[in-house]
Order: C-alpha cells, then structure tokens, then sequence
C-alpha cells in the first residue's frame, strides 16, 4: 500500500473554509461523530492509504479531512473504508456507515442528527431545516457553514435520526425493528429472538444491545 501525507485531488469533494472551535436532542452539542477531529486512515479504491485527522458530520452525512484550518469533504465515490480510532466507516450511498459487527451478516449504523434553530423566523432556522448531502458540493459547505462547526450554539438543537442497516452480500437491509430483521435470518425464529432479548434484558434500539441480538442470530 502506498502511504500518502495529503489526499489527492480525486478525493477532494469541496474545500469548507469554516472556524474550527459535543447529539442529543438538546441545546448546543457537536454534530460529528467525535468531539474533535481524530487521527484516522483513509483507503482509496484504488489501494493507497492516507492518514490525517478526520471526523464525521452526522448532519451533513460527510467524511471531513482537517488540512490546517480548513475542513475538507471527501469524495465518498474514490473511498473504500475510512478508520477512526479503530471504527471502520464505509460509503454506501455517498454517506457513510459504521460498521459495529464483524459477523457473516454485518451491522452497520448511520450517524444522523438533524439540526433545528431554536430562534423563529430567521434565515439559519430555514437553513437548518434543510438536509445537506455531499451532492451539493461547494455551496453546501459555504452557505450551510454552521453545521460545519465542532460545536453548535445554544441557538440549535440535534435531533437524533440513527438508523440501522443489515449487510447480506451486497444488499443492505433496513435494521429498525425485529421482523426486519428476521427477514434477514430466516432460520431465526420469532420466539427465539425474543426469549434472547428478554434474558439480556436488550433495548434493541440501542447500538450495543443490538449488537449483541445480531452476533445471536448470526450464530
């Protein structure tokens, strides 16, 4: 593999020349996965691997690089996995899952937060509303730039919007609820799965708990 310092152009999306400076529905917080930019690898298609600092945006659904002050998104289509601090991301869909189980049928979640203003009748608050995607590029970054920041104000709020998603050979299956995810394992029963999450007394809403359901059924 060759190791690179700085990521070339085919993975450079847009440059986000916004300020740098923790999501829950509440208040303030950090719409990235991590409270700061961490060390992390990026690997290309292609095979080579660059390392830098990088986070991801859960409200913009984008993979940033820190390049000195300014914050850079990723071309989600030239990567093939992404590792922060020993989590692996992966793009489907030009976003990005992390992948919790390494087991046959893997699970992946979607780190998602919606920004809302907290102020009535402004601009930002009819901004935050709107979802940012990687396919708007440069204005997205521009004029959306508050979402871009490590830390909200007081001014907006995160509202949680995680999903979850089962991979099956290519295919990846929506993972929000139990007869979703049987279907995925047929040789699973009902009965079964629930005599499991009630002895674990699992929430299977929650990443961890469902994590241990699916180790369970991939057994």
């Amino acid at each position: 593999m060759i190791r690179s310092r700085f990521l070339t152009p085919l993975f450079l999306l847009v440059f986000a020349a916004v300020t740098s400076v923790s999501a829950q529905s509440k208040p303030g917080g950090t719409p990235y996965v991590f409270p700061q930019f961490v060390q992390g690898s990026v690997q290309q298609k292609g095979g080579g691997v660059t390392d830098g600092m990088l986070n991801y945006n859960t409200v913009s659904q984008e993979m940033l690089f820190l390049q000195g002050s300014e914050k850079i998104v990723l071309d989600a289509g030239n990567i093939d996995t992404v590792v922060l601090q020993g989590r692996k991301f992966i793009p489907v869909n030009n976003v990005f899952y992390e992948k919790l189980t390494n087991t046959k049928v893997a699970l992946y979640q979607q780190h998602a937060n919606e920004m809302k203003s907290r102020v009535k009748n402004s601009d930002l608050a009819q901004q935050s509303n709107n979802t940012v995607t990687s396919s708007q590029g440069f204005r997205s970054a521009v004029n959306q730039s508050s979402k871009y920041e490590l830390t909200i104000s007081d001014d907006y709020t995160l509202d949680p919007h995680d999903m979850f998603w089962l991979q099956k050979g290519k295919s990846f299956t929506n993972a929000s609820d139990l007869k979703k995810i049987l279907k995925v394992f047929p040789t699973v029963t009902e009965a079964a799965a629930n005599t499991f999450i009630k002895d674990k007394g699992l929430d299977i809403k929650k990443a961890e708990d469902l994590k241990q359901l699916i180790v369970f059924c991939n057994q």
